[in-house]
């Protein structure tokens, strides 16, 4: 797969090879290996300033990616705390617009916004510690992953990718 920005700035166009997967679900050990790959590969050439554009050490995207119907948002945070929970915010926000207003719902999400999330979080970039962004596919679950038939290699699809923490 192959994305190439066009000379103009209006216009754009995609590039993709055809592979014809395997139906069912892909050996879990080797699921797991390909995730740990994505992970570290991304983040040791990010630090190589091999990735364009440069995250920076931040956490985002470039562009907006969907997660289904839902588009992301993807805009740089300079701490992982921050991008979580604006993305949770979201999440939120959409529930509530799909599905109505629920009291109860609003009520516990302010604390979670406000008290659990930065608890859980904010440690993990305190007192020199830091989180090395990862490139993340940001709807990962089984059904994205699958077997291409001819390579007998698992391929991943549907990222919905950003810069973030890889756990």
């Amino acid at each position: 797969m192959l994305g190439v920005r066009a000379p103009q700035p209006d216009h754009s166009f995609y590039i993709s090879c055809f592979h014809d997967l395997v139906h069912g679900q892909p050996d879990i050990k080797s699921f797991c290996a390909l995730t740990a790959e994505l992970h570290n590969r991304s983040s040791d050439l990010n630090e190589q300033g091999q990735i364009l554009p440069k995250p920076g050490g931040r956490f985002g995207f470039h562009v907006a990616t969907p997660v289904g119907k839902m588009p992301q948002d993807n805009n740089w945070a300079d701490t992982w705390e921050e991008f979580f929970a604006r993305g949770l915010r979201r999440i939120l926000d959409y529930e509530s617009i799909t599905h109505g207003h629920s009291q109860e719902l609003s009520s516990l999400a302010v604390d979670l916004l406000q008290k659990v999330i930065p608890r859980l979080l904010r440690p993990l970039e305190r007192q020199g510690r830091t989180v090395r962004p990862t490139s993340i596919h940001g709807d990962l679950q089984i059904r994205n992953v699958k077997l291409d038939k001819e390579s007998r290699r698992l391929i991943i699809f549907d990222a919905g990718s950003f810069w973030g923490h890889n756990e």
